[in-house]
């Protein structure tokens, strides 16, 4: 009984053998994989070549929206987060002093609630604004992809990893 690829998650090729880059069962390359105790296994798994030739808008529309609004979530609680340690330390009280000394002004108060839904809103639309850059060029790239006829990629197969 031959044991599978063990469940960890196998590293880039670092050794290839027989590279003809025609996809066929002879191509194969040697991977490492780390077990759970840190100790490497070498498998030898067949490496093949995939043709992409169209990229689907939706897909990519989802997923890029989903990432930016994420990092539009993160960087805001990063934001509330910079501004209550810089409130609780005292930066923001001489700033304004230091702003109302240098135009002589009387008083300056910045005003929080504005500056975060100021922030919120241009975070809000750099996030739609990259996403529809995204579906823009998964629309350019499968117009391009028509041209010239796709990208080509390698693979390597973990179903048919053997142990070495």
């Amino acid at each position: 009984m031959v044991a599978g690829p063990p469940a960890t998650s196998v590293q880039p090729a670092v050794e290839t053998s027989n590279s003809t880059g025609d996809g066929s069962d002879g191509d194969s390359a040697m991977v490492e994989s780390r077990s759970g105790f840190g100790r490497r296994e070498r498998f030898r798994a067949r490496r093949v070549r995939r043709l992409v030739r169209h990229v689907d808008p939706w897909s990519v529309f989802k997923l890029t929206l989903v990432l930016n609004v994420c990092m539009w979530f993160i960087f805001l609680v990063a934001g509330v987060t910079m501004w209550s340690v810089a409130r609780s330390s005292g930066t923001i009280e001489n700033l304004e002093k230091f702003v109302a000394q240098s135009f002589s002004l009387t008083a300056v108060t910045i005003d929080a609630d504005l500056l975060f839904r100021v922030f919120s809103l241009i975070g809000l639309i750099i996030t739609l604004a990259l996403t529809g850059a995204a579906v823009i060029g998964s629309i350019l790239f499968n117009l391009i992809s028509d041209l010239i006829g796709g990208v080509w990629v390698s693979v390597i197969e973990e179903e048919s990893a053997e142990p070495v």
